[in-house]
């Protein structure tokens, strides 16, 4: 199976914009705790850069990405292993289910 180029192309483009807007959602919520710590909103001692820390470092959380990314990597190096690349995404984008609210 060929994969088309210009296709391709959108699919690539649709990945960055949404990585794009992830990384915008952080940066908001990361400037959000910002000025609510500058502006006296909020108590300065909180430590707001050791909870983040903490909050990415929690078993939940971890064991909830592994859950998700691992399986879905995992089938595409396996794929990558024993297909052409053309049959690897169609196949990939075959059994993808997205999750979560649309964007």
């Amino acid at each position: 199976m060929e994969i088309d180029p210009e296709k391709f192309k959108a699919l690539a483009a649709e990945i960055f914009q949404k990585f794009r807007e992830l990384e915008t959602e952080m940066q908001a919520l990361r400037f959000a705790i910002y000025l609510t710590k500058v502006d006296g909103l909020t108590d300065p001692a909180i430590p707001w850069e050791a909870t983040i820390e903490a909050a990415k470092q929690n078993p939940f959380l971890v064991k909830m990405m592994a859950d998700k990314y691992d399986p879905l990597v995992a089938d595409v190096l396996a794929s990558i292993d024993q297909a052409s690349l053309g049959q690897v995404l169609s196949e990939w984008f075959r059994k993808w289910k997205p999750s979560g609210p649309i964007n």
